[in-house]
């Protein structure tokens, strides 16, 4: 399997919400192309993997990509 590595300001974020051990397992268990890589750098929510194919659903990550752009915005992120 790759060796995934997510940007840390995005790690922060999902810290601060809770979710970075679901988004973690999401990353995980719907990317099958994984194995086909050496090494993968997150650095949004919106490429991690698809939102639909979670038990939490396109709403609920939509939400939460939707604060996270919200947090790049107040804390300078590009």
């Amino acid at each position: 399997m790759a060796k995934i590595t997510i940007r840390k300001e995005l790690q922060d974020f999902l810290e601060n919400e809770g979710i970075l051990d679901v988004f973690i397992e999401n990353v995980k268990r719907n990317r099958e192309n994984i194995k086909l890589l050496t090494d993968w750098k997150i650095t949004g929510i919106n490429t991690a993997f698809v939102w639909s194919e979670t038990k939490e659903w396109w709403d609920y990550w939509n939400n939460i990509n939707n604060k996270w752009g919200d947090y790049q915005l107040s804390n300078g992120i590009e």
